[in-house]
């Protein structure tokens, strides 16, 4: 009966080298998933952050095409009663050069002189 426990012995040291490579793999590959659940982490805080990043730009940029459009409708006003002083001027100005060139000619000398 000696010999049982040695031939177990045997069989079981040899189980165990070939299980060495299963185990080293399934080691590594506990090592990878380690790194990588580490990996998702940070990419989940950055994405997190490049959010609120992208959000603070977006309120930034409305409120400035908010104020930048304000300024373009006054701008737009103040360009449009420019033109129109500048088309009264004209007609009352040339409503004046016609209404002079209908005096008589004495009338305009005496003018000029």
């Amino acid at each position: 009966m000696p010999h049982e426990p040695q031939a177990s012995e045997h069989e079981f040291d040899a189980a165990l080298a070939q299980l060495e490579g299963p185990i080293r793999m399934m080691r590594n590959l506990r090592e990878k998933i380690s790194v990588l659940e580490r990996r998702r982490e940070e990419l989940e805080t950055i994405v997190i952050r490049e959010r609120a990043t992208f959000r603070d730009q977006l309120g930034r940029a409305k409120r400035v095409i908010s104020e930048t459009g304000g300024a373009l409708a006054k701008t737009k006003e103040d360009t449009q009663k420019i033109h129109q002083a500048s088309e009264e001027a004209r007609s009352s100005s040339s409503s004046r050069d016609s209404a002079s060139s209908r005096l008589p000619l004495r009338s305009i000398a005496f003018a000029t002189s």
